[in-house]
C-alpha cells in the first residue's frame, strides 16, 4: 500500500479496512501515521470473544438475511450473482480451512483495540460494528470501545458483510469527513 502510494506520489490518504483487511489497514497506519488522514474499520476489530450460537440465532434471523439480500438486489445486484457469490465463499471456506481459521482468529483478536487507542491520539479512528456480526460479539465490542474513548465507535445494522448497506456507506463517508 505504501509503495503504491509512493509510486503514485500520493502523500496523504485515508485507510479503510473491512474484516481481515482491518488488520492490514491498522498495520499500514501504524507504519506510516504521518501519511494517514483517518483510519476506518468496518466489522474488523475483534473482542477475543465469539458470539454463541444462541446469540447469533437470536440476533440474526432468516428475515435479516433475506432483507440484506433484497437490499443487494434493489441496489442492482442480480440474484444469480448473490447466489454464486455465496457458493464461491462456501467453496473457499471448505477448500482453505487453515486460511479461514487464521482469518477468523485475526478478526476475533482483541489485541487491536489498544493499538487503535494509541493511533487515535494522532489521527481520527472510526470503528463501525454490526449488531448482528457472526464473528464479533457486539456487546463485547461496545465494552472494548468504551475502554478506548478516543475511538469513534458507530454501531450499524446487519451482519458482518453489511458494508453494502446505504446507512453503513453513509457512516463511512461521515467518518472520513470528521
Amino acid at each position: 500500500t505504501l509503495a503504491i502510494c509512493e509510486a503514485l506520489e500520493i502523500e496523504e490518504f485515508h485507510m479503510l479496512g473491512h474484516s481481515d483487511g482491518g488488520r492490514t489497514a491498522t498495520l499500514v497506519t501504524e507504519a506510516a501515521p504521518s501519511q494517514i488522514q483517518s483510519l476506518t474499520l468496518v466489522n474488523a476489530v475483534g473482542t477475543g470473544e465469539t458470539p454463541t450460537a444462541q446469540y447469533h440465532l437470536a440476533s440474526r434471523t432468516v428475515h435479516d438475511v433475506l432483507r440484506e439480500k433484497l437490499e443487494l438486489i434493489q441496489e442492482g445486484l442480480r440474484p444469480k450473482d448473490i447466489v454464486l457469490g455465496s457458493l464461491s465463499s462456501l467453496v473457499y471456506d471448505v477448500s482453505h480451512p487453515r486460511r479461514v481459521a487464521l482469518e477468523y482468529a485475526a478478526i476475533r483478536s482483541s489485541a487491536t483495540w489498544p493499538l487503535l487507542g494509541q493511533i487515535a491520539k494522532e489521527i481520527p479512528v472510526t470503528v463501525l460494528q454490526a449488531r448482528s456480526d457472526a464473528l464479533i460479539s457486539f456487546e463485547d465490542a461496545v465494552s472494548q470501545a468504551s475502554a478506548h474513548p478516543s475511538i469513534n465507535f458507530i454501531s450499524t445494522e446487519g451482519g458482518h458483510n453489511n458494508y453494502h448497506c446505504h446507512d453503513v456507506q453513509e457512516s463511512i463517508v461521515q467518518g472520513l469527513r470528521t
